[in-house]
């Protein structure tokens, strides 16, 4: 997940990751509205725009996850971008859009609720909102996380009447009713849902060491606010100290704190291990300063029984199926929860279990409570039917049906806010298939993959500069920037020789065109079509489907896809040739 710039470069998506999405609550400003808010920040005066935009992310507050401290450190780091950047300074009534079109930045639409950034090329970047971020930050997977409970029509209603857009006039019904890139610029208007998503970016790429370029900047003549409240990461850093306190009184007056931590001994449970009952541990993955919600059951709707920090250990008693829970930063989504020793339950997306689903040897919960026992392992390894050489080949996975590297399949998104993000499908196929060959690239990290990517483009891998925008990615430097890591390639130019590596399990890096998948795709227009690299990973010979990461995928399609044969092809051969560079 990443924030970057472009005129005066706002904000960013994620990495795919959950990215970045801007609040604001649009409505009349009063100076009794604000007169609790603090009227300096950092030595310097806030304005009265400023103020009420804060007094009315206050009013939402009860909405907000976690209790009275978590709540006032989201709205802390939250305006500490918007106020550094600029649009928390916008009139409340000005409904903000910046609209990088044709590679080039401008105020669009602003006052127009029905407006949409469009660029034919493919590259915009629309932002929108007091914390100005752009809008393919926020998905239908973040309403039902963020908000449990809500639909999107809900929010959508909720960001309309906040902004003073009559949700059952004809303006908010057309917003209701429109295209997914229309709604989806109101979902990033939400107040919740976009506090939430900058806090989350904003921890994980700027406050927590990361330090990323667009962070932070001392230049005063053409952006004053950044000089003012994030010149570097201290000063940051007591900013956002300084709003966390300004916000705790604020809230002390607004809403109570969230109901208390149930006691441990207290929490429900089903069942109580056996010493020799298996378990293992779990690290609480990068929550970006929002903090994790233990629940009763395997369920939004269950009640919230504890919260855990990022970096915080679980125990692991048992797994069960449940509600489908979206890691916003991390960019994957899983129906798997984990109960604790505590008897309640952790939902696996925002879980470091060491595996990419179920834990070997821990029991599913139904089979723990009915007093089923798990399969024992053996004690001692059956021995291995002799061979004449040893074997590198890609194995078989479950089912003898599933040909894949030996790696992890890991899906990741090129718009990761950074300068190049439109034309690194190349760099980001390639940093897919090194993991894939159980390699880890350098800079890797999967709640901030563009480190890796660019890494995979500088001069000492693809020979492709990190700052060059127009620069895409030949299949030599795609076979360059895998050989930079060890890995064998060949580059073909059959579609037979492409699919036939796919059943060995030998990934690929394979060019084609856009728009030919059936998923979504991060597109100005879904017809646009342009050539593209994606990374096929292997084969599933009991459904005869192939496995593809997409790097242009929308953030609610971010997946390891599978897709037939006449798909893949369809995509491969849509420019009038093949071409592939495979991974051995």
């Amino acid at each position: 997940m990443s924030v970057s710039h472009t005129t005066r470069r706002i904000a960013a998506t994620a990495a795919g990751a959950a990215l970045l999405a801007g609040g604001v609550l649009i409505q009349p400003w009063t100076a009794d509205a604000a007169a609790d808010v603090p009227t300096q920040l950092n030595g310097y005066a806030l304005s009265e725009a400023e103020r009420s935009n804060m007094r009315l992310l206050v009013d939402r507050a009860d909405e907000l996850p976690g209790d009275h401290e978590q709540r006032a450190h989201t709205l802390a780091v939250a305006t500490w971008w918007a106020i550094k950047e600029g649009p928390l300074s916008i009139p409340a009534s000005d409904i903000y859009n910046n609209c990088h079109e044709n590679g080039a930045d401008h105020r669009g639409g602003d006052g127009d609720p029905l407006f949409e950034c469009n660029d034919p090329a493919g590259t915009d970047i629309w932002q929108v909102g007091i914390h100005g971020v752009q809008v393919a930050a926020v998905s239908a997977d973040q309403v039902s996380t963020v908000l449990p409970g809500s639909s999107v029509d809900d929010a959508l209603v909720a960001s309309l009447s906040d902004h003073g857009v009559d949700p059952e006039g004809e303006t908010g019904q057309a917003v209701r009713n429109g295209s997914q890139r229309l709604q989806q610029g109101w979902l990033a208007r939400h107040a919740v849902l976009g506090t939430v998503a900058v806090a989350q970016a904003a921890e994980a790429e700027c406050l927590s060491g990361a330090e990323a370029s667009w962070c932070f900047s001392t230049g005063t003549a053409t952006w004053p606010s950044q000089y003012r409240y994030a010149p570097d990461l201290a000063t940051s850093l007591a900013v956002v100290s300084e709003l966390e306190q300004a916000y705790a009184d604020m809230l002390d007056g607004v809403v109570a704190d969230a109901p208390a931590e149930t006691p441990v001994e207290d929490a429900p449970t089903t069942s109580v291990p056996t010493a020799d009952t298996a378990t293992a541990q779990a690290t609480v993955l990068n929550t970006g300063g929002i903090g994790l919600n233990v629940r009763a059951s395997s369920s939004f709707s269950s009640e919230v029984v504890g919260f855990l920090q990022t970096g915080e250990q679980v125990t692991i008693t048992c797994q069960t199926v449940g509600d489908a829970v979206h890691n916003g930063i991390a960019g994957w989504t899983t129906d798997l929860w984990n109960r604790t020793d505590a008897g309640a339950y952790v939902a696996d997306s925002w879980l470091d279990t060491g595996h990419s689903y179920r834990i070997p040897g821990i029991p599913d919960c139904a089979d723990l409570d009915s007093g089923v026992e798990p399969t024992a392992e053996p004690t001692t390894e059956p021995t291995p039917e002799p061979t004449a050489e040893p074997t590198t080949n890609p194995t078989t996975q479950p089912g003898g049906s599933l040909m894949v590297p030996p790696g992890e399949l890991v899906a990741v998104r090129q718009g990761q806010g950074h300068y190049s993000q439109w034309t690194d499908c190349g760099p980001t196929s390639a940093v897919v298939v090194t993991l894939a060959m159980g390699i880890t690239p350098e800079g890797w990290d999967p709640n901030a993959p563009v480190h890796a990517i660019q890494a995979m483009r500088e001069p000492a891998h693809m020979n492709v500069s990190a700052d060059a925008h127009v620069n895409g990615t030949s299949s030599a430097e795609v076979a360059a920037g895998l050989a930079s890591y060890g890995i064998s390639t060949r580059e073909v130019h059959t579609t037979d020789e492409i699919l036939s590596a796919a059943q060995q399990g030998k990934p690929s890096v394979i060019n084609g065109m856009t728009a030919v998948f059936p998923w979504q795709q991060d597109l100005s227009d879904p017809s646009y079509q342009v050539a593209h690299w994606v990374a096929l990973l292997g084969y599933d010979a009991g459904t005869g489907e192939y496995l593809v990461v997409d790097p242009v995928s929308s953030v609610d399609a971010n997946q390891v896809h599978r897709a037939t044969e006449d798909q893949v092809r369809a995509y491969i051969e849509a420019r009038g040739w093949s071409l592939g560079v495979i991974a051995e």
